[in-house]
């Protein structure tokens, strides 16, 4: 048996075990990670209104600033929800490790919207092709193939295993990690 059977084997066993105990965690992730993430969506929505204010002489009433003002907070969510998003962790506890799942909270409205896009990107990329003949695809390339690609564009949960060991030592098969837990009452 090759480690690759052994790791099968030991992943079946692990999601066959009965659960012991079952939770689910949805947040950003570690204490300060929610804060951090705001900032930085805030910090990089923000900078392109302050760079245009500060160079051009609009004011804070003008239409411009507005038309500004509205695309500078929409890219302060999209940054915070759609590129450093929620997660939803579930985690199942079994005699013999603990295997859990990872999915962003990404609604699928915004999935409906890439998908969307995706298309509407594959006939321009068509229309353009009839147009301007094949070479037309040395500059749209790039986004006819990320198109094509994105027309199934959906939410995809991560699996992942931590296993026991008969010994106070936990290990994780994917990235060779182990540490000991010692228990000193």
């Amino acid at each position: 048996m090759n480690a690759d059977e052994q790791k099968k084997r030991l992943r079946d066993q692990l999601y066959k075990a009965n659960t012991i105990y079952f939770w689910e965690y949805q947040g950003a992730g570690q204490k300060y990670t929610n804060l951090a993430y705001w900032i930085l969506s805030i910090f990089s929505g923000g900078i392109p209104l302050l760079f245009l204010w500060s160079v051009t002489d609009m004011t804070v009433g003008s239409p411009v600033f507005l038309g500004l003002f509205i695309l500078s907070t929409s890219l302060v969510f999209i940054g915070r929800y759609l590129f450093a998003p929620d997660k939803d962790y579930c985690y199942h506890l079994t005699p013999m490790g603990i295997h859990y799942t990872e999915q962003d909270m990404i609604p699928e409205v915004a999935y409906k919207i890439a998908r969307g896009f995706a298309w509407v990107g594959i006939v321009v990329c068509i229309i353009i092709a009839f147009i301007f003949g094949p070479l037309a695809f040395v500059g749209a390339g790039a986004f006819a193939l990320m198109s094509f690609g994105m027309t199934n564009f959906q939410s995809t949960i991560q699996e992942h295993e931590v296993f026991f060991s008969d010994r106070p030592i936990l290990f994780n098969l994917v990235n060779d990690t182990m540490f000991r837990v010692d228990s000193y009452t």
